[in-house]
Order: structure tokens, then sequence, then C-alpha cells
């Protein structure tokens, strides 16, 4: 939020989608590990950070795969997705 004018800008949608997306920055250290080559879509399906970079910029970070641990439940067994 703009503190002087009080203007707010999403930066993401309702929808997960993240707004006005300028790239991927795509390095080997990471690209190497992806699941069939394919690069992630600019959404946000887990957990997400926005900090101040400096006075004009935020950076944001999110999480395009979790861990395991992300579906223990509370005793360290796994969640399953039951269909009725």
């Amino acid at each position: 939020m703009d503190e002087e004018t009080g203007k707010r800008k999403t930066i993401v949608n309702r929808f997960g989608s993240i707004c006005r997306f300028p790239g991927i920055v795509k390095e080997k250290c990471w690209t190497e590990y992806l699941s069939g080559g394919r690069m992630p879509t600019a959404t946000v399906n887990y957990r997400s950070d926005i900090d101040v970079y400096d006075e004009e910029k935020y950076i944001m970070i999110w999480e395009i795969q979790p861990d395991g641990e992300f579906w223990e439940d509370n005793t360290g067994f796994y969640r399953t997705i039951q269909s009725i």
C-alpha cells in the first residue's frame, strides 16, 4: 500500500494467480529438479511471503512444491484425500 495516497495493488487475486507476473529467473540449480522439465505456473497454491525489498520494491517468495511434511497430520501420518 502506498502510505501517501492509500492506494493498493492486487498482487495475488482470489484464484491464486499472481497479477502482472514478470517472469521467473531460470537457474539450473533448481530447474533440474522440476518434474517433467515443466516450469511452474504463476499461481500460489501453498504458502507465500511478501517482504519489503527497498523503498519502491517488494520481494515475493512462494512455494511451488511442498515437502513431505506438508501432507502430514499432527501425529506424523500422511493425510489422504478420500472420495465420497
